[in-house]
Formats: structure tokens, sequence, C-alpha cells
């Protein structure tokens, strides 16, 4: 009898509490959350694609240790992840490849991350995620295939706060955080932020778990493995990052920013016996992103150039004699121009990009001895010219737009691979277009071509 009780009881209160729950959640205007990744900043309502926006209460509100744990939690798209901080996702088919682009285009702030893999992200700085399904070619070029992945980030305060965190789990991990924000002057404000985690002890396999598990859960998962340590999985990753917004006047403003992550030692552990593929690596990376804004009732410019720079080193194992076998560099840079014209229910976006893709490569056989490299060194120079229409009403949303581009891909002589070099150029032009029509208040049909 007191069991069912307080089932009863249980139950009222959870009723009482989604009803609180749910009656502030009406409160929340979403119509006013804008897409930057649109480059016209539409509201989500009036986007034809198919959109899913991950808000800062939600990144809040589960664990994440980094954007491949943080996107798994929070969205159903594909992504493929190893121990050892690599870990890449891809949208619409497109697979999720580890080891190379998988037309998934990831950005911060609507400009290239510098990086395929998203385990190497914190999510400290991000205030919301836009993740656009389906092909964003037109707006973004080839890479963007499958869809876009949209890291937006945290801006400057009128008011200086702060706040430092520490936290502590199994297997040593530990994590540091701390952020500022505030005003500088009287038309500038700054957010800083600095994040260290790390894992000093090797993974342990449970031997208990919260979530019971049936009979064919359990020899999937394999139970004569509990209590098993996975050797060689301790890492650690630091990433700082410093943004500035100023305003010149009340229609320009300017946004600078720099990101830096650097992660040293991180171990992978091979296989699970132990036998091979124990190894380590390091990421150095720094993203330096600069915007300059015009905005007045009816028209918007954005000027954005940006610099990225990626280096990566493998080592031959984990042990004081392992030496580094793979060293790759990737550069990325380039400018983005969006012009953004409103005529009452229209919009008109033109706009141009200019992106460089520069990739070079050292791989060992032994300490400094070279041998053949898995890629030969290239370089991929997109320029674009872009325009798309948008038209809203309170039924009806419709945008179509095409993109222009002009590709020159290079490859560096390489004897070794018996590769004498070249160039080639490419001129394609990328038609897109997408309709929504609300039918009632809660049901919509949408299609994009």
């Amino acid at each position: 009898m007191k069991k069912e009780l307080f089932s009863v009881l249980f139950l009222l209160i959870a009723n009482y509490v989604f009803s609180q729950n749910t009656d502030s959640t009406k409160t929340v205007d979403i119509d006013e959350v804008t897409v930057n990744a649109s480059r016209t900043d539409v509201n989500i309502k009036n986007v034809p694609q198919k959109i899913e926006l991950i808000s800062n209460e939600i990144i809040n509100s589960v664990p994440n240790e980094n954007v491949a744990e943080l996107l798994k939690r929070t969205t159903n798209i594909d992504i493929i992840q190893y121990p050892g901080m690599s870990a890449s996702v891809g949208l619409r088919g497109f697979s999720p490849l580890a080891h190379s682009r998988s037309y998934t285009l990831i950005l911060i702030n609507g400009k290239p991350s510098g990086t395929d893999n998203i385990a190497s992200i914190n999510p400290d700085i991000i205030e919301r995620i836009e993740i656009v399904k389906g092909s964003y070619s037109m707006l973004y070029g080839s890479d963007a295939m499958g869809g876009v992945i949209n890291i937006i980030t945290k801006t400057g305060k009128d008011s200086l706060v702060g706040s430092a965190t520490v936290s502590a789990g199994n297997f040593g991990s530990t994590k540091l955080n701390a952020t500022v924000q505030g005003p500088l002057c009287k038309k500038t404000t700054f957010s800083m932020g600095f994040t260290r985690q790390e894992q000093s002890k090797d993974y342990k396999i449970g031997t208990n778990n919260l979530l019971k598990m049936n009979n064919t859960e359990k020899l999937i998962l394999d139970k004569t493995s509990y209590g098993d340590v996975m050797l060689n999985s301790k890492y650690q990753t630091n990433q700082a990052n410093v943004q500035i917004d100023h305003s010149f006047s009340d229609n320009w403003t300017s946004t600078s920013q720099v990101i830096y992550t650097l992660a040293d030692d991180v171990e992978t552990p091979g296989n699970y016996w132990g036998s091979y593929g124990e190894s380590k690596k390091d990421i150095d990376r720094i993203n330096v992103y600069e915007t300059v804004k015009r905005s007045t009732k009816k028209n918007t410019l954005e000027i954005s150039p940006y610099f990225t720079d990626e280096k990566i080193q493998d080592y031959s194992d984990n042990s004081d004699t392992g030496y580094v076998s793979f060293r790759s560099y990737v550069e990325e840079y380039g400018l983005k121009i969006s012009d953004v014209h409103t005529f009452g229910k229209l919009k008109l976006l033109t706009g141009a990009d200019i992106d460089v893709y520069d990739y070079s490569s050292n791989r060992f056989s032994g300490k400094a001895t070279p041998t053949n490299p898995y890629n030969p060194d290239n370089k991929n120079t997109k320029t674009a010219i872009l325009a798309q229409l948008s038209y809203s009403n309170e039924r009806l949303d419709v945008n179509a737009g095409i993109r222009y581009n002009y590709i020159m891909y290079e490859t560096s002589e390489n004897k070794s691979l018996n590769g004498s070099g070249g160039k080639e150029t490419f001129a394609v032009p990328t038609p897109s277009a997408g309709a929504q029509y609300k039918i009632l208040k809660n049901l919509k049909v949408h299609a994009s071509i």
C-alpha cells in the first residue's frame, strides 16, 4: 500500500513539474532566433532547409568533454569517434571519415574552423550550434555538400562578469575553466577564457552499470572484459580564446577573435589486447578571425578575413624511444564578403568568397629518416561569387540562388611518389532552391534541391 501511495504521489509531483516546465517553455519566443549559417541572419522559422539548433541551455545541461560528445548526446547525426581525441561527422549520407574530408563543413561564426576533428574543439566557448542538414554548397562551396555545422561563440557583456570552475571525476579526470567578460571602454567589450582538461589515469571498463542490460547486450559488450584497463588512454588538452567587439558608430562594428588549442601527448590505445597501435600525438592549432560589419535598416554588409593553422604530430609509439612518424600542416585562409539588401518581404544576398586550403606533410620510418608520404603536398584555391533571393510571408518561405565557383587545384612534385606535380582548374555553377509552406500553426511542409 505504501509503495502504491508513493507511486501516485511521485506521478502527481512529476506531472506538476512537467506542467510548470511546459508553461515556462511557452514564454520563449523562438521566432527571434536567427540562423547565422544562412548568411542573412533570418529567423529560424523562415529557413526552408532542415535546421537543428543546440542552445546554450542544452549545452550546459549535458555532460560533454568536447564537441563530438556534445553532438552525440543532443542530435541525430552520424559521428565516428576513436579514443585519442579523434572524431568526424557526416550528414545526409556522406560517411564520417576519420582521415579525410567528409563534405560536412565545420564553421566557427561562419568561417572555416581549421579542423575536421570535432573532438579537438572544446564546448566552453560555445553559445549555440546550428546544424544545417542537406547541401549548403550554394552558400559555402563543395565542402558543404552534406551540410553545415556552425559553432557560434560567446560574446562580451555590457557589465563585467567572470566565473571559474574546477571539476574532477573517474580515471584522474580534472577540468579547470575560467572566463571573464565585460567592457574595455564605452564602445568596446571583450571575452576571455581558458580551459584545461586532463585524464591522468588509463580508462577502466566498468564492472557495474547504472542501467540494467539484457543477455544480448551483455554478449555484445563482452562481460569478461569488465574490470580490464584500456592501456594508453590518458590525455590532456588546453584551449584559450580572446574576442574583442568594437563599435565605431551606430552602423559600423568589428569583431576580432583568436582561439588557440594545444594538446600534447594525447595517447591512443590501439587494439583492446594491447598487441599493437599504442601511440600518441600532438595537436597545435590557432584560429584568427576578423569581421567588419555595416548595418542599416535595409542593408547589412560583412567583410570577414580569416586564418587557421593546424599542426599534428603522430608518434611511432608511446615509449621513450618513440619518434615522430608523421607530421601534417594545414593552413586555411581567405576572405568572405556578404551584402544583404532588404526590400519589404524580399531579401537579396550577394557575396564573394576566396578560400585557400594548403596541405603539406612529412613521414618518417625512423628518427629523422624520411619515407614516402601518404599524399603529395597540395593546395586548393576556390574563388566564388554568389547571389540568393529570399521571400517570406506568414505562410510561405522561398529561397533560390546560384554560386559560380572557380577552383584551382595544385599538387607539388614528389619524386618518391613518382609524381611530377601539376595544376587543374574547374569552373562549376551551383544552383539551389528551397521552399516551405505552413499548413497549420504547428504543421509545415518543406523541400530543398
